[in-house]
């Protein structure tokens, strides 16, 4: 006795089914987990150049000037001339040197890469503040984890063309 070819159909099409239904819904769940990690950091950076400004009143040129520790692993390749980044494996984090009110992370391993990033501006030295989620228009997974978090009004990004921006709550 064994299985008749109608019943090993059936098992396979619910199996096809469920991966079907299941493997966007888990690419959605990586990437929030990865842009969580990244946002931590990013507020974490935020927080240390107000700090940094409200005693100094300038923003800090350089991430060894504040007072927060990076994960194990992040490098410091050298970038444009302006600009201060960190490569820490599946995302980096990035800013201007000394004038610019944001930062950002991205899951690309370079300052200017990625499908999903996201900006937080600093709240001092006449900053807005404010969160945003910035994601690759031609990548449904990276628009489904900013509206995840509660990302509106998608907007073209100005910086970076090929992104949408969503304003985080």
């Amino acid at each position: 006795m064994g299985f008749t070819l109608i019943e090993l159909l059936v098992v396979v099409l619910i199996i096809g089914i469920l991966s079907a239904v299941a493997l966007p819904q888990y690419r959605v769940a990586v990437e929030k987990s990865r842009l969580t990690q990244q946002m931590a950091l990013v507020d974490a950076v935020v927080r240390a150049q107000e700090v940094y400004y409200m005693a100094n009143g300038q923003f800090a040129n350089d991430l060894s000037e504040l007072d927060f520790g990076l994960p194990g692993g992040c490098t410091f390749p050298a970038g444009p001339g302006d600009l201060t980044w960190a490569n820490c494996g599946k995302f980096s984090i990035n800013y201007k040197h000394g004038s610019n009110c944001d930062v950002h992370g991205s899951n690309g391993t370079t300052w200017n890469t990625g499908s999903l990033r996201y900006e937080k501006r600093m709240t001092v030295g006449g900053c807005t503040g404010g969160s945003f989620c910035h994601a690759q228009t031609s990548d449904n997974v990276a628009q489904q984890v900013c509206k995840s978090l509660g990302g509106t009004n998608p907007t073209a990004n100005a910086l970076f063309s090929g992104l949408t921006r969503y304003t985080l709550p």
